[in-house]
Parts: C-alpha cells; structure tokens; sequence
C-alpha cells in the first residue's frame, strides 16, 4: 500500500463521517473537537487551581531537593513517578492537558500570561515550550541548568510532556504547593 492509497482511504473516511468532500491538502489538521476540549479545560483549570495558586516569589530560595531533581535526565520524570512521592497528578496534566498545565507553569513564573500560554500550547506545544526554555529565564527560575538550544529542542519535540511534568513538579516543589487533578494543596 503506498502514501497514496493510505490517504485516499483517509479522505474517503472523513468523507463519510463529516458528509463534506475531501480536503485538498494531503495532511489532516487538528480536528476542532481536540481544540475545543483543551480550551474549556483551561476555563475550568483557571478557575479551579490557578487562581488559587501562590505566586512564585521575586527572592525563591531553589533547595538542594529542587536542583538535584532538575539534575536529572528529563525522560525519568515520566518513567519514575516515585522519585517525587506525591506528584502524579502534575504527571497527568503534563500528558493530557499540556497546555493549561503549561500556561500554568509560564504564568506563575512570569514569562507568559496564562491565555496566550494556552493558545500557543494548543496550537504549537514543541514549539512554544521550545522557545519559551531557550529565550526566558523560566529554567533558572525552576532551578534548571541551561540545556542549550539543541538539546532543548530535542527534548521538546520528543518529550515535551516529560519536560512539561519536571517543570510542573519543581514549581511545586519550590512554591510548596501541591497541583491536584481539580484543585491545589497548598503550604500557609
């Protein structure tokens, strides 16, 4: 079977779930539903966790925990749930809602409003997360080690949710607050 044959079977599927003709363009766009579901979440999340979360402080004090679990390689976070006891709800979220957790990150941290960080991460996650790591100081905040453009754009487009998730879980760590699925736990 050839690219070819693969995608007249695509077109004629959408064909008959959408009863439009097929696209002109070969590749199929993010289906509306997807954007849809990513931006009412985030109304929800704004309203359930964000606004309720504590600001990071001009003046954080990074601990020793924080630096050694930035230290380590961004693939483990997801593998090893255990490491941080406590943290798989950030682990969720990075995976099935990386925008709203994203934004959340970039918002609380003061590189980005919360909005615009759910647009960008809706429409291009890699990317945004990609840019947002080389050209802000969202890693040193969170007490990450500069990794370098390439190997920034690496783990990103192969692993944006593991970066997501250590992002998440340091900003956690460092603001002593704990994100739940709908809510947030947080230190007085």
């Amino acid at each position: 079977m050839s690219w070819q044959d693969s995608m007249d079977g695509w077109h004629e599927l959408q064909q008959k779930a959408n009863g439009s003709p097929s696209p002109t363009s070969p590749l199929p766009s993010l289906p509306l539903p997807a954007l849809t579901i990513q931006l009412l979440f985030a109304i929800f999340y704004y309203f359930l966790i964000l606004r309720k979360y504590p600001k990071l402080p001009e003046d954080a004090q990074i601990s020793r925990e924080v630096v050694r679990f930035q230290e380590r390689c961004v693939c483990e976070v997801l593998c090893e749930c255990c490491a941080v006891p406590n943290r798989w709800e950030n682990i969720c979220l990075s995976c099935f809602c990386h925008a709203s957790r994203t934004a959340h990150t970039m918002h609380t941290v003061g590189v980005m409003d919360f909005w615009p960080g759910v647009v960008l991460m809706t429409i291009l996650p890699c990317c945004t997360l990609w840019l947002v790591h080389c050209l802000t100081e969202l890693p040193e905040k969170l007490g990450a080690a500069p990794r370098g453009c390439f190997k920034e754009c690496l783990c990103c487009l192969f692993c944006f949710s593991c970066v997501i998730a250590q992002d998440a879980i340091a900003l956690d760590m460092i603001v002593g607050a704990r994100t739940k699925i709908c809510s947030v736990d947080t230190v007085s």
